[in-house]
């Protein structure tokens, strides 16, 4: 929306949790479950063996993607916090949450810098699952935790590619419901704020006006030239996700 740079959506991706991890894990019986606000739930996979190595990267997408056009491209790859929820709650043998931790910070740096080496502009993580640990722990410690893994990670990376790297948090959506709904004020001076102006989880088309009138809402919130404004996330989740026809998905991003 006005941005030059372009995302795939994730469209190639099988998923857009587990792209990276689906040869090591399985379904779970005590997978987390993810519950969504018309009743019905979701549950993560989970380990079945260590160590932890990721079967695929994000700069294979983004190889992909930018055979298609010649303007700078986007890559999102998944949290180290969202995936370190895939541990089993009953230890593996020989394989400790510890060192589960420890690979899956290497692989998420491995992941990032996969994506810069393929050419992505900017490298999103998808930290989707982080707001849904404070309806599950309202307390607040699962984020923290979650928190101080996904910043030992960026850690390593030079302020100038921190530039260069985002996060990325929503309300998740499946089948035309979210997980969660948080509202943070706690903006800093250095950081930009995208907000959603497109709603992918109604068939209804949003005209330019109202696509307008959001901006000039969140635009209230928000310093304006912290603000920007994307698509919110949903148009492509779960395969068996047939809530919104492509087409209509198309002409609600067009509508910014």
């Amino acid at each position: 929306m006005g941005c030059p740079v372009l995302v795939d959506g994730d469209q190639a991706k099988p998923d857009v949790l587990t792209y990276a991890v689906a040869e090591s894990t399985a379904p779970a019986a005590d997978g987390v479950v993810i519950p969504y606000a018309d009743g019905h739930t979701g549950r993560l996979p989970g380990l079945t063996k260590g160590p932890f190595r990721y079967g695929a990267r994000a700069g294979a997408y983004v190889r992909a993607a930018k055979k298609r056009t010649d303007r700078p491209v986007n890559a999102t790859v998944i949290a180290p916090s969202a995936l370190s929820l895939l541990y089993p709650a009953e230890p593996l043998e020989g394989y400790s949450r510890e060192a589960f931790l420890a690979d899956l910070a290497d692989e998420a740096e491995a992941d990032i810098r996969d994506a810069f080496d393929a050419g992505a502009q900017s490298v999103q993580l998808d930290c989707g699952l982080a707001r849904l640990t404070l309806k599950l722990d309202p307390s607040g410690g699962v984020l923290d935790r979650l928190s101080a893994l996904d910043n030992s990670v960026l850690e390593r990376f030079t302020s100038k590619e921190r530039a260069r790297i985002g996060a990325h948090t929503y309300p998740g959506a499946d089948q035309g419901s979210t997980h969660s709904k948080v509202v943070t004020d706690h903006l800093r001076p250095d950081s930009h704020v995208f907000v959603g102006v497109t709603d992918p989880l109604g068939p209804r088309i949003e005209t330019p006006e109202q696509v307008r009138d959001r901006v000039l809402a969140a635009a209230q919130h928000i310093p304006v030239p912290q603000l920007g404004t994307c698509d919110d996330a949903g148009f492509v989740t779960y395969a068996d996700d047939t809530t919104l026809a492509r087409d209509a998905a198309f002409a609600k991003i067009g509508s910014g």
